[in-house]
């Protein structure tokens, strides 16, 4: 997940998924992602996503400054790695991927 501040800095959380379970918050967020996949380039606003509600299970993480990994590739970034793997079902990342065109 990626924040940008009004002053124009980035932060990005991350969280690693290994195939099992759903994850809930990806359920929550099904029917935007399905709204994504057209095949359509254009950017959709889908609204706003409560962070609150993504269920990490562990307070421990990774932090480290580094960039964004797709252009523009913005440097001074602070990624904050999740250090529990969560679980993901197939169908949930394929969603994912069509929905970021990552074919």
């Amino acid at each position: 997940m990626l924040h940008e501040s009004a002053s124009g800095k980035s932060a990005v959380v991350g969280i690693m998924y290994k195939i099992g379970r759903a994850d809930s918050f990806l359920s929550m967020l099904t029917d935007h992602l399905a709204n994504l996949c057209g095949g359509s380039e254009e950017e959709k606003e889908v609204g706003v996503v409560d962070p609150r509600h993504i269920k990490i299970g562990s307070r421990k993480h990774y932090r480290c400054i580094g960039s964004l990994t797709v252009p523009p590739c913005t440097q001074d970034v602070i990624w904050t790695m999740v250090n529990k793997v969560r679980t993901v079902t197939r169908e949930q990342v394929s969603l994912l991927r069509v929905a970021v065109h990552d074919s």
